[in-house]
């Protein structure tokens, strides 16, 4: 591996983009946070990862949210050379998706992106970041959307064989709806010995609604990895 200094990417979940990550410019202000390209027909997660490849020089450290935390995996899995550690946020080793949701992307998407928005923070979040929230998901493509909780819904490496020697970190928020804590941890399943640090009062947008707890996790990252 390379020994120049660590690339940071941040890479957003489902139906969200660069700016999820606004809290984190303070602690990580040379990170990338880094923009999906259209899909191009192909496995998502394999592209959105070949797009990372193709756009940022190697080794990267990850900084992975929901389907983010997906094409982090992906990556590291597919090119471990390339990585110098993953920092997973609210994500899994597998990321079920309810049927009923997807079936909701395709009929009625901005009522169901609107119920994701919901789900996304901590029951009693801030009434300003609950329509923070809201904006965002209301600007995403719903064609776009869809695929990107259909990528979540088949991702899943249990069961690939050993994983790559890759150091993993995790962090949920202790109210996260969308992906709890139980999945989060079951990361030990694939990455043997995953640490999971929780962040009492925080949903899914753990780093939106406790960034200063998820930027002290952050900061641990940056002086771990560098």
């Amino acid at each position: 591996m390379e020994t120049s200094q660590p690339t940071w990417v941040l890479l957003p979940g489902a139906a969200s983009g660069p700016d999820v990550w606004s809290r984190q410019r303070r602690i990580l202000p040379a990170a990338t946070a880094f923009s999906y390209p259209p899909p191009q027909g192909g496995p998502l997660l394999e592209e959105y990862a070949a797009a990372v490849r193709a756009a940022l020089p190697p080794p990267y450290v990850l900084v992975g949210h929901s389907l983010g935390g997906a094409v982090a995996q992906t990556l590291a899995w597919d090119h471990p050379e390339d990585v110098v550690g993953l920092a997973l946020v609210g994500t899994g080793p597998h990321l079920p998706v309810n049927p009923e949701l997807l079936a909701g992307l395709a009929a009625h998407p901005q009522e169901t992106l609107e119920r994701i928005a919901g789900w996304s923070l901590a029951r009693g979040a801030d009434p300003r970041l609950r329509d923070e929230c809201r904006r965002r998901m209301g600007a995403a493509s719903p064609d776009i959307a869809w695929q990107q909780f259909q990528a979540c819904a088949t991702f899943d490496l249990r069961g690939r064989g050993t994983p790559p020697p890759v150091p993993v970190r995790a962090l949920v928020g202790a109210l996260d709806r969308m992906t709890p804590p139980g999945l989060v941890e079951s990361l030990a399943e694939v990455w043997p010995a995953t640490p999971v640090h929780h962040v009492p009062d925080a949903g899914h947008l753990v780093m939106l609604e406790r960034p200063e707890a998820a930027n002290a996790w952050l900061a641990d990252r940056r002086a771990e990895w560098g």
